[in-house]
Order: structure tokens, then sequence, then C-alpha cells
């Protein structure tokens, strides 16, 4: 990082704990917005930084041309060189699960209610989720 990046950091941590909660906050909502979709399991004090919620990649897809950013967000520790070796005949069955089904969709600070029903709208909306071809 360099000296320009850190100090916008530095003047910026004034407003963490707000917008941490604001996190939690739309978080919450969207517990209540997309009850029924299954979710992982999140620490209590969890900030938030993404919500993550289980489907076929597709959904990205779907969010997208709804005019909505979503991604998986996180690439398996073992496909990165570093691990590969270590890992080659580890049997990952949670983690080839979560990999495949884990899409991330906003959950920032400057999204207010209407904004996070109208995703929770666009994910339930996704028809294969609800069993139509």
């Amino acid at each position: 990082m360099h000296d320009v990046s850190a100090a916008i950091g530095l003047a910026n941590l004034k407003h963490l704990d707000s917008l941490v909660a604001q996190h939690k906050y739309n978080a919450r909502v969207y517990d209540g917005l997309l009850r029924g979709y299954t979710k992982p399991a999140y620490d209590a004090d969890s900030p938030y930084w993404i919500y993550t919620i289980f489907a076929d990649r597709w959904l990205i897809t779907h969010l997208k041309l709804n005019g909505i950013a979503a991604s998986p967000v996180h690439a398996r520790n073992d496909t990165h060189d570093a691990f590969r070796a270590q890992s080659r005949n580890c049997d990952l069955p949670s983690v080839v699960n979560y990999d495949q089904k884990q899409i991330n969709i906003p959950v920032g600070w400057w999204l207010k209610y209407d904004d996070l029903k109208f995703i929770a709208d666009v994910v339930w909306s996704y028809r294969p989720y609800l069993g139509e071809k």
C-alpha cells in the first residue's frame, strides 16, 4: 500500500464502527428477506463484508442480468500453488461443496432497504432454485 492509500484509510477509521454496524443491519434484513434460502452459518459477530448464499453458479448470471454484482469471491486454498502439494491426497467434500455453491451478494453500508429488497426479490425469482425448468 502506498502513502496516499494509507492516509485515506486512516482518515476513514473514524467511520468504521458505523459502517460495520450498517453492514450487520443489512445482513439481518437479508436474513429476513431470504429466510428459507440456503446460507452458511455465520459467526454472531461477523462484520458481513459479504453476504453468502448457496445456489448454482447460474444465479450469478441472473443477478448480473438484473444489474446486481455477485461473485464467488473466494477460491479454494488447495487450488493455489502454495498449497497444492500439501492437499493433493486430501478428501475435501465440504470445501468442494462450498466452492461450487457459494455466491456473494452486496451487503454494503450504501444499500438501503429498497436495494436489499430488490436484490432478494431477484434472488427468489431465479427459476432453477424454485424447481422450475
